[in-house]
């Protein structure tokens, strides 16, 4: 992986190897949607993608779990920037329009959050576990439960223990219960008033790709509101799966891109007025925020 110590050098690189960029950030999940966008851009200009994993270094100190992966080498160049959030898309000079779209096919930043777009985009498989082999299915029911920065993040929100409590009681399942959360003390107080044992939680190791492994393979699957959870029922073959509903407080149209037909979905108020308050509120907050950005885009613009 080639690592860049300023934005010249990049763009040197970019136009020297007639390659897209492409910039990533997030956890796993957030990885795995913004490679199928890039191997969709690949495809369609028919050019390799500079693949600027800068803020997953940055993040986790981590290499990306799937940087040796096999069905990468022949499209996708992974580059670094040692001076990850010095960057901006102005400084980049190679282009920018709302929603992140094509610009010149030379940048591309983001993901959409889509079933259609994985199921199109041709990367991955549904039911087949990408990465190395795995059993199709084991006897446990596995449980994610995301927190960690969840907490701080209103618009994402901790699923709260009425959520697992109602999917515990519709599975009413014998197997084996495993919780798997990026937070072990959350997840502690939340086997407690589930009245599971503690020692079901399996904090992850320093691989997400094997924790979501575990997940694929679970004969019945539990859901967070979590990219890492879509993607464990995406590859995964459970014979039943909860999902709460909706996934994201910040975006309720989410449900329309990338909702399953055979998976349960469970309320994560339980009560309707509750959830008819919490749609009002988010609601107004995004129809301000697109406005309020529409007028600092019109600035902006105005201003170069």
């Amino acid at each position: 992986m080639q690592t860049f110590s300023d934005v010249e050098q990049i763009n040197s690189f970019l136009n020297e190897n007639s390659l897209i960029y492409y910039r990533v950030t997030g956890g796993l999940g957030n990885q795995l949607f913004g490679l199928n966008e890039a191997f969709t851009l690949s495809r369609f200009f028919g050019k390799r993608i500079a693949f600027d994993v800068s803020g997953i270094q940055h993040q986790s100190k981590l290499s990306p779990d799937w940087l040796e992966w096999s069905r990468t080498q022949t499209w996708l160049e992974p580059i670094n920037f040692e001076k990850y959030g010095a960057t901006n898309l102005r400084i980049l000079n190679i282009g920018y329009q709302k929603d992140c779209e094509i610009v010149d096919s030379q940048f591309y930043t983001g993901w959409k959050f889509s079933s259609h777009r994985v199921e199109k985009g041709g990367l991955f498989r549904r039911g087949e576990f990408p990465f190395f082999q795995v059993d199709p299915v084991k006897d446990f029911l596995g449980i994610h439960f995301r927190a960690g920065d969840y907490r701080i993040h209103k618009g994402l929100g901790v699923l709260d223990a009425s959520y697992y409590k109602d999917c515990l009681e519709r599975l009413n399942s014998d197997l084996t219960k495993r919780i798997y959360s990026d937070d072990f003390n959350e997840a502690k107080q939340l086997a407690q008033r589930l009245n599971l044992e503690l020692d079901s939680i399996i904090f992850p190791s320093d691989s997400a790709i094997k924790v979501l492994a575990d997940l694929s393979s679970a004969r019945q699957f539990i859901s967070a509101n979590s990219t890492l959870s879509w993607w464990a029922i995406y590859f995964g073959n459970a014979e039943k799966v909860m999902a709460p509903d909706p996934f994201y407080l910040q975006d309720w149209k989410f449900d329309k891109h990338a909702r399953w037909p055979e998976v349960n979905y469970v309320s994560r108020f339980g009560n309707p007025l509750i959830a008819w308050r919490e749609r009002s509120k988010w609601g107004i907050y995004l129809r301000l925020a697109r406005v309020l950005r529409k007028i600092l885009k019109r600035n902006l613009w105005l201003g170069r």
